[in-house]
């Protein structure tokens, strides 16, 4: 997929809530995300730094391992494009000609079979130049990855409790982007929300998962490991920074979303076998995001500090005992 470079909007000191906004604007954009946060907490600042703010980084891509959640982020979220973004080559796909197979014949006589294979070898040369100028700008999957995508999408759309939230009324609110100044560092910060909904009591904030195992306990451990009751935390405080700015977008007068509970959901979409009752839906508890809440916090300090000094710690240059696994330790010492 060819990278394009797209100007990122003008920016505000007010807290901005951005629609439709396209990911390569989102990328451009000022700010700490939580992407940055969770690398610097759980590994080193200079990480964070090399992944996100090192001017000479190579471009990011796709690995293959998220291509399936992307496909399927695309296919929910933004329904009129998504053909564009996410191809696959057909099982009827023609067999590409090879150059011996362009040239032979072309001097030979119509209605002979050499003539024939000639004629043949441009009308699958036509399709294929076809095809690659549509992947130029696009991501190939393969059969079995695009099925997939398209199956966990149906998946989430005849589910009974979430098929409601993603009609086309809401494209607005999918891939929302709020941008605002943390009040406590000061610096610019940034999400881009899978879905944000208003019931007229309650904002939600749905975030789609795929996942190998959609069940409480291994869901749990991967919100655990991926820092996912960070990023969920950070979700919410967005929100709430940027309640007047949803206001508007809503088309409801300014402080109408005050004092409204946000709830952070976790729609986790079980890949093995996509089906509405394999998706598990999971919220955080105030006590998780008080926990999540901390935890960006001291990230925040971390690359706040890094910034202003201009200086982004890796690991500490100086040995160190060497850190061995509790469970390794208390095996050999039972051995």
């Amino acid at each position: 997929m060819t990278a394009t470079l797209v100007a990122a909007p003008v920016l505000h000191l007010t807290p901005q809530a951005l629609p439709i906004l396209p990911r390569e604007a989102y990328d451009n954009l000022p700010g700490w995300n939580a992407s940055l946060l969770k690398l610097a907490l759980s590994r080193t600042p200079a990480h964070a730094w090399a992944a996100y703010r090192d001017p000479n980084r190579p471009p990011q891509l796709n690995k293959p391992t998220f291509l399936v959640g992307s496909a399927l982020h695309a296919m929910l979220l933004e329904p009129e494009d998504w053909p564009n973004q996410f191809i696959t080559i057909p099982a009827d796909a023609p067999k590409r000609p090879t150059e011996k197979q362009l040239q032979d014949g072309a001097e030979s006589k119509p209605g002979t079979k050499i003539r024939e294979a000639y004629e043949d070898a441009h009308r699958r040369q036509r399709w294929w130049l076809e095809f690659d100028a549509r992947a130029a700008s696009a991501t190939v999957l393969s059969q079995g990855e695009y099925d997939l995508a398209l199956a966990l999408s149906q998946a989430v759309q005849s589910h009974p409790g979430l098929a409601p939230f993603f009609g086309s009324q809401f494209r607005h609110l999918n891939e929302l982007t709020l941008t605002w100044f943390d009040p406590v560092t000061g610096h610019r910060c940034k999400v881009r929300i899978d879905a944000l909904r208003f019931n007229g009591s309650e904002l939600r904030v749905l975030d789609l998962k795929s996942a190998a195992d959609a069940g409480p306990d291994p869901f749990g451990k991967s919100a655990a490991g991926f820092g996912y009751v960070l990023q969920g935390s950070f979700y919410t405080d967005a929100v709430d920074q940027c309640r007047d700015a949803i206001c508007e977008l809503l088309g409801l007068f300014t402080g109408a979303l005050d004092g409204i509970p946000i709830v952070f959901e976790f729609v986790a979409i079980e890949k093995e076998v996509p089906a509405p009752q394999f998706i598990g839906r999971y919220f955080l508890t105030d006590d998780q995001l008080l926990i999540g809440r901390q935890l960006y916090r001291k990230a925040l300090q971390m690359v706040a500090a890094a910034q202003v000094l201009d200086y982004w710690p890796g690991y500490d240059t100086a040995p160190q005992p060497l850190q061995l696994p509790a469970w390794w330790v208390r095996q050999m010492e039972a051995a």
